[in-house]
């Protein structure tokens, strides 16, 4: 067996390894390859190992810029240009004592569908994700507890009425109730948070227990396209007489 050399307290190279080996059989050191020497007549096993030619980068073809027209749209000759909003004076009243609750000021498609509550007409408010559609379905909440009317909050999923419960619950307390088929609680509240499917329910069995409703809220309302469910939705939005809806869905637009 070949051992290492120690010179002055320092490990010096091993002498050569076997020919068919890389490594020493003492300190287990690894040799390059260009280091063996093959006995006499048998090809070194190393000699085949060229050291690796650079990649040499490729031109990227240049990307011929074609400038895109873009067409101005012009209006036509009949065209009517939207009104800006303007309140009147019992709105603006009602605008501006319900925005005293917020840090913010209230967006135009906001103040504008809250005004379509206050004449009593209902609403269908299409705006993205976290520009505060959702401030609308508040102020029917906050006027119900005013003229003491009863709300139902209606989402597609429990995970969302949970969600609303919660959020309600921090703001008027006990006077918010919950319906979700699994969990029952405060059912004759002045504010009650269900699904939809509940809803279609209460209307079939027990239909009495909405004749005190004066506002429903369809949070995510365009389930109404889905295949499977959205039946659910065309049957609750009907047969509430009296009672002003509010829709609360994905997308851009208001009408009233």
């Amino acid at each position: 067996m070949r051992m290492c050399v120690l010179v002055k307290g320092r490990r010096e190279s091993c002498p050569a390894p076997r020919w068919y080996s890389r490594r020493c059989s003492s300190c287990l050191r690894v040799f390059p390859g260009r280091e063996f020497a093959a006995p006499a007549g048998v090809d070194t096993l190393t000699a085949d190992v060229t050291e690796p030619k650079p990649k040499r980068a490729r031109r990227k073809k240049p990307v011929d810029q074609v400038e895109a027209a873009v067409e101005v749209p012009v209006p036509a000759d009949d065209h009517v240009p939207l009104s800006r909003f303007v309140p009147t004076p019992e709105q603006q009243a009602a605008l501006d004592q319900f925005a005293t609750l917020y840090p913010f000021p209230l967006d135009t498609f906001q103040q504008e569908a809250i005004a379509a509550l206050i004449d009593g007409d209902s609403v269908m408010v299409a705006a993205p994700t976290g520009t505060g559609k959702t401030v609308v379905a508040e102020y029917a909440v906050y006027s119900a507890f005013r003229r003491t009317g009863r709300v139902i909050y209606t989402t597609p999923i429990k995970a969302l009425s949970n969600q609303k419960f919660r959020d309600l619950r921090q703001l008027y307390g006990d006077q918010v109730g919950l319906l979700t088929g699994d969990v029952t609680e405060n059912k004759g509240a002045q504010v009650v948070v269900m699904t939809t499917e509940v809803l279609r329910n209460m209307l079939l069995q027990t239909p009495w227990d909405v004749d005190d409703v004066d506002t429903v809220i369809f949070d995510e309302i365009h389930f109404l396209a889905d295949p499977e469910r959205g039946t659910t939705w065309g049957r609750v939005d009907h047969p509430l007489p009296g009672a002003c809806a509010i829709g609360l869905s994905l997308g851009h637009g208001f009408q009233r």
